[in-house]
């Protein structure tokens, strides 16, 4: 607690300023790593390029490609891979994270060396002014929590401990839109601090009922509102199959195609990258989710148009998933004419792996997609990234090429004539690259 006079509102504000850098910066952190992420090296990418090989190969002996029964579905979004609790090739991540032991918050235990303190005189103090205060006195404490919660992980687990998260979602609902916005931003620095997300308290958080008023919020009459809430759900859904099915549930879909509608950046890549979380978790494909994320097509595309190359990015990156949801959506993308500008991201500077991503996904099992993208001159700046610098881009290309040509005479022959074969080999590995290229010299060439 402060003292009261000119000092006392001068230091309140030059920490309310404070906090608010801090969180523009996480804020740019979080945004950049949405462009910043492609897939990890693996065995997937050598399979891939192994069967495009074969695909490609078989062709040059004028024969249609013959694969093991047990390969052929490799070509799909959603392709069975060694470690396929692992590994979700959907993703431009490549990776979703499977549930794993110690992500329950334990009160009293100990982190990184640290004891977490539940009987914190200050925190417990701060709880019960968010019960019983003023409205200034919760304004403060929910600052003084928020503050304390961007620090590191513990002070995040302190705070949940001492029970701040129920009064912090009752909050939510305060007629205050200023107190709203404050236990929001509050959430949003108890799930994630500056680096990463705080498994633990996340989970909490959703656990606590926090979902469905900060859904709601995302309809809320202030725009600051509106974006905040975006991009706290955005962090509860992250890699938390509960929360993403928690979130579907609670109806956020439709709100967040209406901030693509209407609102800009940063509440445009926050309600997108939520989305891409919606569809990717949503296995048992619910018919009103589907529903619902079909809406979301035609903003998406809109935002491949968009001023800033981040909405860009993630507009892509949605799609690519939205695309691997259902054939239907896939279709709808292609149809709203989401080709062409994917296709021309390939030859630019930026964004190539994530543009090569939703091909991959848009051409997956159909051969109209396959031909609209092969028309729109995709084979040949997907064979120069073969050479890109970036091994995630290389790979991604690869994967993107091999659902061209699958059961694709003619996409087969174009790829082989755009000189695929060798960047494609040299993306083999050990004792597979030299048979590979046997293979090749064996077969011949096509002129």
């Amino acid at each position: 607690s402060g003292s009261s006079g000119g000092s006392s509102s001068s230091d309140a504000a030059q920490e309310q300023k404070h906090g608010d850098t801090l969180e523009h910066h996480r804020f740019q952190n979080i945004s950049i790593g949405f462009m910043a992420k492609v897939p990890c090296p693996g065995l997937f990418a050598t399979a891939a390029v192994l069967l495009l090989l074969t695909s490609l190969a078989s062709m040059l002996l004028l024969s249609p490609a013959t694969l093991h029964p047990d390969r052929a579905s490799i070509s799909s979004s959603a392709a069975p891979v060694p470690n396929p609790s692992a590994i979700a090739v959907v993703s431009d991540t490549a990776y979703l994270a499977s549930p794993q032991a110690g992500d329950e918050l334990h009160c009293g235990e100990t982190i990184t060396g640290r004891s977490v303190a539940t009987d914190n005189p200050a925190l417990v103090g701060q709880v019960e002014h968010l019960r019983t205060g003023s409205v200034d006195e919760k304004q403060r404490a929910v600052f003084m929590l928020r503050m304390y919660a961007s620090e590191q992980a513990e002070n995040q687990v302190a705070i949940a401990c001492v029970g701040a998260v129920m009064p912090l979602i009752a909050l939510l609902q305060d007629s205050s839109a200023a107190l709203r916005e404050e236990a929001a931003r509050a959430l949003w620095n108890l799930a994630r601090n500056n680096k990463e997300i705080n498994l633990k308290t996340q989970k909490a958080i959703g656990q606590a009922g926090a979902v469905l008023p900060l859904v709601r919020l995302l309809k809320d009459d202030v725009p600051r509102v509106r974006i905040v809430a975006a991009a706290v759900l955005n962090d509860l859904a992250t890699d938390n199959i509960e929360n993403q099915i928690a979130v579907a549930r609670a109806g956020a879909i439709d709100p967040l195609v209406r901030l693509l509608r209407d609102e800009e950046a940063p509440a445009l890549v926050m309600a997108a990258s939520l989305l891409k979380s919606l569809a990717g978790s949503n296995s048992d494909r619910d018919l009103q989710v589907a529903a619902a994320l079909s809406g979301a097509v035609q903003p998406l595309v809109a935002l491949l148009h968009a001023d800033t190359l981040l909405a860009q990015e993630q507009a892509a990156s949605t799609l690519g998933v939205l695309a691997a949801y259902s054939r239907e959506i896939q279709v709808a993308i292609a149809q709203a004419g989401a080709i062409g500008p994917l296709v021309e991201r390939l030859r630019g500077d930026m964004m190539q792996g994530t543009a090569a991503l939703a091909l991959r996904n848009l051409a997956s099992g159909n051969p109209e997609n396959q031909a609209a993208i092969v028309q729109a001159g995709a084979i040949l700046p997907l064979v120069k990234l073969l050479e890109d610098g970036m091994p995630g881009v290389r790979e991604e290309a690869a994967r993107a090429l091999w659902n061209l040509a699958m059961n694709n005479f003619d996409n087969q022959v174009a790829i082989v004539r755009s000189g695929a074969a060798i960047p494609l080999v040299a993306l083999l590995k050990g004792d597979a690259q030299e048979q590979a290229t046997i293979s090749l010299l064996n077969v011949g060439g096509v002129e």
